[in-house]
């Protein structure tokens, strides 16, 4: 029997639970960062079954409430480092998710980095034009304006 704790997709499970009664931010945000660290691509790539698909689904979405997670955690912890590196990668491969451009344009502010959160404003905006024919969101259009506003 192999050791779950050998297994990349284990480890990202076990970073990406609920917090435990007693576990503060800082340790959560440390575990949150060291299960996204176990992500080196797709999930069961090449495996073409229903099973497959399901875990790969399953994964991902966790992946992506482990980075609005993380970004949210940082925001209220004052805490000014730069996540776009982590969301932008995600973004490269998701281009379209609204929420985590938000959360990376939020991030980028409060690290001093406005200019680059709004130029990520101008790139969504004209992504969504070209290849959907809609506008950002009402919420993104708010978090740029206020951006502006600064």
């Amino acid at each position: 029997m192999v050791d779950p704790q050998a297994v990349d997709v284990h480890r990202f499970r076990a970073g990406t639970r609920p917090p435990r009664e007693g576990e503060d931010a800082a340790q959560v945000l440390r575990r949150l960062e060291a299960a996204l660290a176990e992500w080196t691509g797709d999930p069961l790539h090449g495996m073409q079954s229903r099973w497959a698909a399901g875990v790969r689904q399953d994964l991902r979405a966790r992946r992506r409430r482990c980075l609005i997670e993380i970004a949210d955690m940082s925001l209220s912890m004052q805490d000014r480092r730069d996540l776009s590196g982590l969301l932008g990668v995600y973004l490269t491969e998701e281009p379209f998710d609204e929420l985590v451009v938000e959360k990376c344009m939020l991030t980028l502010s409060a690290s001093g980095q406005t200019s680059r959160a709004l130029e990520l404003y101008t790139d969504t905006r004209v992504r969504l034009l070209d290849e959907l024919g809609i506008e950002p969101s009402a919420s993104l259009q708010k978090i740029n304006l206020e951006l502006l506003r600064q």
